[in-house]
């Protein structure tokens, strides 16, 4: 387990996070911080909040009730909080026909980096998934982890403030970078609230 300062500022910080689908109670309540260069998941069985509590995170949805900051900036649906999120979806969101590069770049430009700052950005995705040496090969040829790996490497391009992850966690997959856990309810049933836990 590893322990992150109590004085380093923080990144994300959820206070009172509720969501309904009509009269169903998907997240309910759900509050907790994660500080810069902490790494943190969110537990717990199907149909516990955890994937409806990361789109609220990321701007994907809209909450009904509580607030979410983000380096301080508040609501992740506005353009200008997005830009400071990277995200790394359960499904591999590359391009199968793309090098791996290639794809490093395209998602590189859709941040706006371009010149030296964008040729640096996809020779550290490179390092970071461990894929230099593959850099001019078609993704549609690498195995699964390689996918999987180049697709956090994305998320993380931009030098995002936080970066969130759908998906489980692989041995494959590197552990660096800030995801988004500590004890939180995120359902309406205690079956099914989502617990959390520090790694």
């Amino acid at each position: 387990m590893t322990t992150v300062a109590a004085d380093r500022p923080v990144a994300l910080a959820v206070r009172g996070l509720r969501k309904s689908y009509g009269a169903s109670v998907a997240v309910d309540g759900v509050s907790f911080e994660v500080r810069r260069g902490e790494t943190f998941g969110l537990l717990g069985p199907n149909g516990a909040g955890k994937t409806t509590t990361i789109l609220l995170l990321v701007g994907a949805l809209r909450g009904d009730a509580g607030s979410i900051e983000i380096d301080g900036a508040t609501d992740p649906t506005r353009p200008e909080v997005r830009r400071r999120i990277g995200v790394a979806p359960q499904s591999i969101a590359l391009y199968d026909p793309l090098t791996a590069e290639e794809n490093l770049a395209f998602f590189g430009r859709i941040h706006g980096l371009a010149g030296a700052a964008l040729a640096d950005r996809v020779a550290y995705g490179l390092g970071f998934a461990g894929l230099a040496d593959r850099a001019r090969e078609r993704v549609g040829t690498f195995s699964g982890g390689m996918k999987r790996r180049l697709n956090v490497a994305c998320a993380l391009l931009h030098d995002r403030r936080c970066s969130s992850s759908t998906s489980r966690r692989s041995a494959s997959t590197p552990s660096r970078g800030t995801t988004c856990s500590r004890a939180s309810r995120a359902s309406a049933t205690p079956a099914a609230r989502c617990s959390t836990r520090r790694t």
